[in-house]
């Protein structure tokens, strides 16, 4: 009975040994294989110069997004409130930096060409992604643009639209104001408002 016993209780160790050896060996397996999301990162970055948006919930800023968009830049945008403990390492691993709050790394070619980090205001960015060769000169573009508003402004009968940036949502007003000023014979321009100050 007792040589039973013994038995009974070498099986049970046995089995309690191989269940946590098969959880180590998936938690260490878990910890070394990508997910989705690194593996989306690490390939988004490989080629050309590419940026990458980190900020949680509360550091968000629209400002960034718009700056990507009417430059036509390639960027990824992580909201590190959704990210995991795992994720959140191996990300920091991907930018070298202890930040997860208020960040713009810039790639180039798979490698950081430089970063942002907890940036104030929306010059300071704009500084920044111009000092990269991001984004061009933007006072070039805002005298060019000012000058085609007073153009316009100086002619009788004009409707001047400055849309912030394009949506689906701002494309129907740009048609519904366009009929508007055909059926009253009235001239119109749409002007890209982010372009000036």
């Amino acid at each position: 009975m007792q040589k039973d016993n013994l038995k009974n209780i070498k099986r049970s160790l046995l089995i309690i040994i191989f269940i946590l050896l098969l959880i180590i060996f998936f938690s260490i397996l878990f910890k070394i294989r990508d997910n989705s999301l690194i593996t989306d990162i690490k390939n988004f970055v490989k080629n050309d110069t590419k940026v990458l948006y980190i900020s949680n919930k509360e550091n968000y800023h629209d400002y960034p997004i718009d700056i990507f968009k009417k430059y036509d830049i390639d960027y990824l945008y992580i909201n590190s409130s959704n990210l995991s403990g795992v994720e959140k390492s191996k990300l920091k691993k991907i930018i070298n930096s202890k930040y997860l709050t208020n960040v713009i790394v810039i790639f180039k070619n798979g490698k950081i060409k430089d970063a942002i980090i907890e940036y104030g205001d929306n010059e300071s960015l704009l500084e920044f992604l111009k000092s990269q060769g991001i984004i061009p000169e933007i006072i070039g573009d805002n005298l060019e643009e000012l000058s085609r508003v007073k153009e316009l402004i100086e002619q009788d009968n004009y409707l001047i639209y400055l849309p912030y940036i394009k949506t689906e949502e701002l494309n129907l007003k740009v048609e519904m104001l366009k009929e508007i000023s055909d059926e009253y014979d009235i001239k119109f321009e749409t002007v890209n408002a982010y372009l000036l100050s």
